[in-house]
């Protein structure tokens, strides 16, 4: 099968319709337009029957219903539930392409990544700090091969690797640790090496995180607590300590 990418408004529609050609049939570049025309593309969630030539009054009263309609379902609209799935998918992992930086050539993502992160247009934030990650973030499908039904494209445009990694099947069965989990491991390391008189760099912080929590911390978490909770000493600490890699 051919193998085509999609950016995640793109993949979203392939997700909600399963029509691949309605998927790259959308194309805009203001991202923002781009997830506009997406959720055009897909179901509402509501109808109010009305006739072609109903009164204003009529307008208005159907106007009223259909939003008392869609106001409760605000967190499942259409789009954001299928973007939920998308995100899933490229956890679970689907290969997906992105930009560490704007001006950066694409790379494969490691699938552990989006665990910690949310899909926002075509990039990839940290859902705390609303910081972008990623950019440029196109999602590998694969066209159905002679002979295949609809069907049967539907279950696997979104297929695992062909080459799966198994450190990176050991990080998708890894729960994050909690915000609390962390923010008490790191103020008691705090106190533990202030009493000692250590002043450890950032690269030391990530090392002590990594082994304390493998496969479930990202370093900007760990870059986050020190910059909240590390005394100004351990901040001037720039040098890397020994044996410690970035």
């Amino acid at each position: 099968m051919a193998e085509l990418w999609l950016n995640i408004p793109q993949a979203v529609v392939l997700e909600a319709t399963g029509d691949l050609e309605r998927a790259i049939g959308l194309v805009e570049t203001n991202p923002q337009r781009l997830i506009m025309r997406a959720t055009l593309m897909l179901p509402p969630l509501g109808k109010v029957p009305l006739e072609a030539d109903a009164s204003e009054e009529e307008k208005q009263l159907a106007l009223r219903e259909l939003r008392e309609k869609i106001e409760p379902q605000h967190s499942n609209r259409p789009y954001d539930v299928c973007l939920r799935r998308v995100h899933s998918k490229l956890s679970a992992g689907v290969t997906t392409k992105g930009r560490r930086a704007p001006n950066l050539p694409l790379e494969i993502i490691d699938p552990a990544e989006f665990l910690y992160l949310e899909l926002d247009g075509v990039i990839a934030v940290n859902p705390r700090t609303r910081e972008t990650i990623l950019y440029d973030l196109l999602v590998s499908v694969r066209e159905p091969s002679e002979g295949k039904s609809e069907d049967s494209f539907h279950r696997e445009f979104f297929s695992a690797p062909r080459k799966p990694d198994t450190r990176g099947e050991a990080r998708k069965r890894a729960r994050p640790v909690s915000d609390r989990d962390l923010r008490a491991w790191y103020e008691a390391r705090v106190a533990e090496l202030t009493v000692s008189g250590e002043a450890p760099s950032g690269d030391a912080d990530w090392e002590a995180a990594k082994r304390q929590f493998p496969e479930r911390i990202t370093r900007n978490r760990v870059r986050d607590l020190r910059e909240q909770l590390a005394s100004r000493k351990w901040l001037k600490q720039g040098r890397r300590a020994p044996g410690t890699t970035s």
